[in-house]
């Protein structure tokens, strides 16, 4: 490769031209910090090639690499690949990044091979967006999305409830009551039953 345009590119890339020693290349930077496997981040990767504002549904990550699926790359995979999540979301069952690609893999082979990507961890940085598949839910995540895409899949993990018929408050009360008449009688039962 030329060396005037690699010395360009390692400036723009922050690279410095002597190397550090070699104990700080092995041990992980502070500042990276690795992102939770199975949500869904908006970053901005400093080592791009193609797409510096990635946003990435993660598989694994640690303070090296992070290994997760570009959204941006899928095209008219998208809906696919959300219904996948949505596939495992309802499963609630624990889930490591390499149970999700294998599921991926198996239901969509053609997710896999147009998106999955390998990053630095030390040069992306992301705000979260979703949830994706995880079941714990993190506040304020809606104030980062920028992408329709994300926004259609949040709305599809926790779609708002509207309800079509008003009730007054002796209503809400009547019925709050009868339903905890329904669980007592409901445990009683179950525990008078004989075996």
């Amino acid at each position: 490769m030329n060396s005037l345009y690699q010395a360009v590119l390692n400036k723009i890339r922050g690279i410095p031209k002597v190397l550090p020693p070699i104990r700080s290349i092995i041990a992980p930077r502070p500042t990276a910090i690795p992102f939770a496997m199975g949500r869904i981040y908006q970053c901005i990767y400093r080592n791009y090639k193609h797409d510096p504002r990635p946003v990435i549904f993660i598989l694994a990550s640690n303070a090296f690499y992070t290994h997760g699926l570009n959204l941006h790359y899928l095209g008219g995979m998208t809906s696919a690949l959300f219904q996948i999540i949505m596939d495992l979301r309802r499963s609630n069952r624990p889930l490591t990044g390499m149970i999700i690609y294998k599921y991926i893999k198996m239901r969509a082979p053609a997710i896999p091979k147009l998106a999955y990507r390998v990053y630095f961890t030390k040069y992306l940085a992301g705000k979260l967006v979703s949830d994706g598949v995880s079941q714990v839910p993190m506040p304020d995540k809606n104030k980062f999305m920028v992408e329709p895409m994300v926004r259609a899949l949040n709305q599809m993990m926790r779609p708002k409830i509207i309800n079509p018929y008003r009730m007054t408050q002796n209503e809400i009360d009547n019925l709050k009551t009868n339903v905890d008449k329904a669980v007592i009688s409901a445990d009683q039962t179950i525990i008078g039953r004989k075996r």
